[in-house]
């Protein structure tokens, strides 16, 4: 071998040990594995495209408030935070030691009055009896003496020559005037001595007759114990009505004055009731205690004094689900025609949530927008906690040949989409138009019927 080819071999070999320890020095970069993308095809076509805004929302379980109808101080609670309770059971009670002695005491005062009232009744039960009897017997009497007594005609007495004229022993019958069954019998003034007018006309004289005693009725009698005259029995019989009225007016009024009384001690006992009623707290629906509260002071302890309408408990129910979106306008939610919410390829719609008009009180006075939408389509295996995304279409545009967003590909300003081209991927380049939503509009580059890539 020529001395000029063992040095060039030398050489050589020098160099590439030298280049190979130099390499040895540097860290060779790790190769990374390759990202796999999804893709599926989706052919061209026409369809109904709106104008759509879309937020960030998630799903909640629907909580319930429990707020206390009364003020008062809490006396037991007897639930825990995240206990599960049924709609209808106790979870606390409040101290109402002084409204049970209040309800005692109306209860004592309601028999009292009742007492007293059928006390009076009762009596004046027994006075109408005694009156009624006393009025049938008058009014016996009257038709006895109505019936027995003759009836006269109207003499007058001839003026004596000599001698007083005397009521005791008169020489004529004697007739009462006051009796309609007989003629008053008018006697003359004697020429010897005259009498006044007044006792004249105080003297009653009947003629031929002897006093009339009706059988049965020797108990009725004036104030003189004699018999009564046919005018006095309708006196009696005319007090004895009017006395019976007077009680019955008075029975009446016994019973306005009771049955207002009765209504008024009824009333304030319905409303202690139901004031203990609201002083045992019961939960509003099955769920789970997920607050228990005293406002600003913090947990809720046996002893605390709360206020009326103060939020204690919150009871939170996992099968009554809501979606929840903050920033959203009222007036956005109400002019879109179409309202969804979107789970992978599943759509659900919404419809918004009915406020109580204590929620809106409070929703105004936080200043915040509605943020509540109830779903309306089918909600199985939807649970509190996932996250979606609410559509809202706001005008539509029919018979749109459009793709999916999500094959368009940009380059430099040039939009192309990969078509299928007998299972392989072909660059086609595309003009578009507006955009709705997840779809934009294709005005050239594409036909309706052609199959492109959609990265999933």
């Amino acid at each position: 071998m020529k001395p000029k080819k063992i040095v060039s071999m030398l050489l050589s070999v020098s160099l590439l040990c030298g280049m190979l320890g130099c390499a040895g020095n540097e860290e060779v970069p790790e190769l990374l594995e390759p990202v796999k993308v999804n893709v599926r095809v989706e052919k061209v076509k026409k369809r109904d495209l709106h104008d759509m805004v879309y937020y960030d929302a998630m799903v909640c379980a629907k909580p319930y408030a429990v707020e206390s109808e009364i003020d008062g101080i809490i006396k037991e609670i007897v639930v825990g935070i995240g206990e599960q309770v049924t709609e209808g059971q106790v979870i606390a009670y409040l101290d109402v030691e002084n409204l049970e002695e209040q309800r005692k005491g109306l209860q004592v005062d309601l028999a009292y009055e009742n007492n007293t009232y059928n006390s009076k009744i009762r009596q004046n039960d027994l006075e109408q009896a005694c009156e009624n009897k006393k009025l049938e017997i008058l009014q016996r009497k009257r038709n006895e003496v109505a019936t027995e007594e003759p009836t006269t005609e109207e003499v007058t007495t001839e003026e004596p020559t000599t001698g007083e004229i005397t009521t005791e022993e008169p020489t004529t019958e004697e007739i009462t005037t006051e009796e309609p069954t007989t003629e008053e019998v008018i006697t003359e003034e004697p020429a010897s001595e005259e009498p006044t007018t007044e006792e004249a006309s105080s003297k009653k004289v009947t003629a031929h007759m002897k006093p009339v005693v009706m059988q049965g009725t020797k108990d009725v009698r004036n104030s003189n114990n004699e018999e009564m005259t046919l005018k006095e029995l309708q006196t009696q019989i005319d007090m004895t009505q009017r006395r019976l009225r007077e009680l019955q007016e008075n029975r009446n009024y016994c019973s306005v004055k009771h049955s207002q009384a009765v209504e008024e001690i009824q009333s304030q006992l319905t409303k202690i009731g139901d004031i203990m009623e609201d002083a045992t707290m019961k939960a509003p629906t099955n769920g789970i205690i997920t607050c228990i509260t005293n406002g600003s002071l913090g947990e809720l302890k046996e002893g605390d004094r709360i206020s009326k309408e103060q939020t204690l408990f919150v009871v939170t129910n996992p099968d009554e689900l809501y979606i929840s979106s903050e920033n959203i306008n009222t007036n956005t939610f109400e002019d879109a025609v179409q309202h969804y919410v979107l789970f992978g390829e599943r759509k659900i719609p919404v419809e918004a949530y009915e406020y109580t008009d204590l929620e809106l009180k409070r929703l105004r006075s936080s200043g915040k927008q509605p943020s509540k939408y109830i779903m309306t389509g089918d909600t199985s295996g939807i649970k509190a906690g996932m996250h979606t995304t609410l559509f809202l279409y706001k005008s539509e545009k029919k018979d749109v040949l459009s793709i999916s967003t999500m094959a368009i590909n940009d380059d430099g300003g040039k939009t192309y989409v990969f078509k299928n081209v007998d299972g392989k991927k072909e660059r086609v380049d595309i003009e578009v138009g507006r955009k709705y939503g997840l779809y934009v509009e294709v005005k050239s580059g594409i036909g309706e019927g052609e199959e492109i890539y959609v990265t999933q």
